[in-house]
């Protein structure tokens, strides 16, 4: 019974290091390069000889830290958790998280970054994403969430869903909402709601609620103590009101608007 027992866990080993070698070689007996787990892979650090792609299907622990080609299923790190490639499941470090593309959920205890994401990232500082490409999901943070660099003249990338934070969130173009204690700003379209203190879009084709907000084009609704407006069509509400510019400026208190 007992070597039963024993050959019974070492089964999902045998079968994995099967596959792993198997996957190494190409048709003609060549190595691939690549190195491909199913099951479970334990170890710290780059797991596997350089020049090898590390793909694994399963379950993915790692002492210190891990880097990866790809991984499906479950991804955890104590300080470090990186994706080469894509991340599809849950993935975990308590210092920080990295991927090309995320599908699923990631928790790190102080930053996240990826390229694009579709799913939920969870930092207890700041969240990143890519320069350009559309994520989908929701970003929390207890500091920033970063979408791409607001008004940096870097390329746009759009986000599908939501950022919610304590100071700040910063995105391309928004479709969705952006939620801070202190400053919102897309630096392009924001097609939905910005909530803080400080509100900033280059186009506003929804509602900004907040002690300071400026559009540069509107086509929604201002709501604040201080709301500014270039161009475009809409309402503000708020103490003082200013919209258009030059000899199309209009300021005035209480309610303002151009339809």
């Amino acid at each position: 019974m007992k070597k039963a027992k024993v050959l019974f866990l070492l089964l999902p080993l045998a079968v994995a290091v099967a596959q792993a070698k198997e996957e190494s070689k190409s048709e003609e007996g060549k190595s691939t390069g690549r190195f491909s787990v199913l099951g479970l892979a334990l170890g710290e650090g780059d797991q596997y000889p350089a020049g090898k792609q590390s793909n694994i299907r399963g379950l993915s622990l790692s002492l210190f830290g891990e880097r990866r080609n790809s991984v499906r299923g479950l991804a955890a790190g104590l300080c470090y958790s990186i994706m080469e490639e894509d991340m599809s499941g849950i993935q975990f470090a308590l210092i920080g998280s990295a991927t090309d593309k995320l599908n699923g959920i990631q928790f790190s205890g102080i930053y996240n970054y990826n390229y694009t994401f579709d799913g939920v990232t969870v930092a207890g500082l700041i969240n990143t994403a890519g320069y350009d490409g559309t994520s989908r999901g929701l970003q929390i943070a207890g500091l920033l969430n970063l979408d791409g660099f607001a008004f940096s003249g870097w390329p746009e990338p759009t986000l599908i869903g939501g950022q919610i934070a304590l100071v700040g969130n910063s995105s391309g173009h928004l479709k969705g909402f952006q939620a801070a204690l202190l400053i919102n700003a897309a630096e392009g379209a924001c097609s939905g709601l910005q909530i803080g203190l400080i509100n900033f879009a280059k186009e506003l084709r929804g509602l900004q609620v907040g002690a300071f907000n400026y559009a540069e084009k509107t086509s929604g609704l201002q709501v604040g103590v201080l709301n500014f407006s270039s161009k475009g069509k809409g309402l503000q509400i708020g103490l003082l009101n200013s919209f258009g510019e030059e000899e199309n400026l209009r300021i005035l208190p209480i309610i303002n608007g151009r339809f």
